[in-house]
């Protein structure tokens, strides 16, 4: 007999609207060195540091930030910032977008503490949307046994 396996859905701190817009960037900080991170305080110190100015610069609530990467080339961070629909999420998600590729020093203007690890670099960033999956017009797949 054949038993599926449990399966667990992925944590969402926010139910994802489908007209929600992402913006997902890759930001460097060129003088932290990565190795820093290997204190536990000082991770959790800088994440929650990182969450609060891109909240900030972005105009939206920190729940709205995640931080999906950390990794080593000084510091990367890959986040992706949500705006909800009802809030102009395509004004709001273009206007943050801006800032990264204009002055990403200027998105951690409130951390003194971010500040301190300049320069700061931004790039690899997209804006993205949920979209409804289109039903297939293909032939289903069959597989046949082996024996």
């Amino acid at each position: 007999s054949w038993t599926a396996s449990p399966t667990t859905a992925a944590p969402t701190m926010i139910p994802a609207s489908i007209d929600d817009v992402a913006v997902v960037s890759d930001i460097r900080f060129v003088g932290l060195e990565f190795s820093r991170l290997s204190d536990p305080d000082f991770e959790a110190t800088f994440r929650d540091n990182f969450r609060t100015a891109m909240a900030a610069a972005a105009g939206v609530f920190e729940g709205r930030v995640t931080i999906t990467r950390i990794y080593e080339g000084s510091v990367v961070v890959t986040s992706m910032v949500r705006f909800a629909a009802a809030n102009d999420a395509a004004g709001m998600g273009a206007d943050f977008l801006a800032k990264l590729n204009s002055n990403p020093v200027g998105i951690f203007s409130s951390s003194s503490a971010l500040l301190q690890y300049k320069p700061i670099e931004a790039f690899g960033f997209t804006t993205t949307a949920p979209t409804a999956v289109s039903p297939t017009t293909a032939a289903p797949t069959t597989v046949s046994p082996t024996t």
